[in-house]
């Protein structure tokens, strides 16, 4: 929400409101991530650049898996194997800094041995 309030303050394309330009390049920057960060580290980057093609106005994904004009949808198989894939992420335990490691779950009567909610976290407290 920052990312995009940011960017209704500071830019507007002509011919669209601002905030069809902030939505418009707030989704274009966060395309850019998992295509160019998020993607190359689950998939490999030689699988991401199978899916790349170079055009006039630079780098594109190839539209040979996705077709929208196609009735486009998403099966369910792929958003809830989607979610379990995020999941599948989390570690059991994290880093804080060089001294510190923390379990996400842990006793309630020991706020420090673990990662839960509702309450505030030391400073020096940052997962690496």
């Amino acid at each position: 929400m920052r990312a995009k309030n940011a960017t209704f303050k500071k830019h507007k394309l002509p011919g669209e409101s601002r905030f069809e330009t902030a939505q418009r390049l707030v989704r274009w920057h966060y395309q850019w991530i998992v295509v160019h960060d998020f993607m190359p580290k689950i998939c490999g980057q030689a699988v991401v650049d199978s899916l790349l093609v170079e055009n006039a106005s630079g780098t594109t994904i190839t539209n040979d898996l996705y077709q929208p004009t196609n009735n486009p949808f998403m099966p369910i198989e792929f958003a809830v194997a989607a979610y379990r894939f995020g999941h599948s992420m989390v570690r059991e335990d994290y880093a804080l800094n060089d001294i510190i490691f923390a379990s996400i779950f842990g006793r309630a009567n020991q706020p420090l041995s673990h990662l839960g909610g509702g309450r505030i976290l030391p400073a020096d407290w940052q997962i690496k």
